[in-house]
């Protein structure tokens, strides 16, 4: 179960979310066991918190071996394990029924991964079963939502991140898209006033290039975690990580 150290922090082996800086995550989106590796190995020397192995786009998703293959993932990081699939209707690349992806998220705990992500959008009575077969397994939960198309009203995000958790994700996660400046406040008030109301950290972002500020402000509005890349991009804004570093740094000062 989720170690809550105290209202609104996430313990997970000495990565603390809600405290501090943002924890940076590094996606990972090649498609074999092997490339996965190799990029985890050349990040070796950089400074991150978590990484996610973004198994939609790994080419034997459906065969059955996701435990397998993550268990020798795991060997090669000292990092935090995110395992993700992402399915289309959330702007990934997982065409998985609702069975499938059921399966394949229970294949992911097994595998006794730091963190799974649950697509809020696969309906209550999956998630809720997917919150418990997780926390059975001692992983943690991130429950995303994303607006690729629009940025909803502050109330409607709001509400989105309190139903999360009480559906019993220990991170709620939101992302949008944002139309004009004004959008990205908005999800920026959103933020602020989750992150003082909730029982557990959040994660939000604002996609695009216009929603790059909220990737580095999390700090300030209380998102407690951002994507960063090394490599690949898996999600539109994504902020190179000695850039990010150098910013987060700088607000941190």
């Amino acid at each position: 179960m989720p170690v809550i150290t105290k209202h609104n922090v996430l313990d997970i082996k000495n990565v603390v979310f809600g405290e501090g800086t943002p924890k940076i995550c590094l996606p990972i989106v090649d498609t074999t066991k092997e490339d996965i590796i190799d990029t985890l190995d050349s990040y070796k020397d950089l400074d991150y918190d978590v990484v996610e192995i973004r198994l939609d786009f790994y080419e034997g998703l459906k065969e059955g071996h996701l435990t397998d293959a993550l268990e020798e993932i795991k060997k090669h990081t000292d990092k935090l394990v995110l395992g993700t699939i992402r399915t289309v209707s959330e702007g990934g690349e997982g065409e998985l029924t609702s069975l499938e992806y059921i399966h394949c998220i229970k294949e992911i705990c097994d595998a006794y991964v730091d963190l799974v992500d649950i697509e809020l959008s696969q309906g209550y009575e999956s998630v809720m079963e997917l919150v418990q077969y997780a926390h059975k397994k001692g992983v943690h939960v991130i429950m995303s939502e994303h607006h690729f198309d629009e940025t909803p009203s502050r109330e409607d995000m709001q509400e989105t991140l309190e139903k999360m958790e009480i559906l019993g994700a220990d991170l709620p996660k939101l992302a949008v898209m944002p139309e004009s400046k004004e959008d990205l406040l908005t999800l920026l008030e959103a933020t602020l006033y989750s992150s003082q109301r909730l029982g557990r950290p959040i994660i939000t972002m604002s996609m695009g290039k216009l929603g790059r500020l909220s990737r580095m402000m999390g700090e300030y509005f209380g998102s407690c975690m951002t994507f960063a890349t090394a490599k690949d991009v898996s999600a539109p804004g994504q902020v190179p990580l000695d850039d990010l570093k150098k910013v987060l740094e700088v607000l941190h000062d």
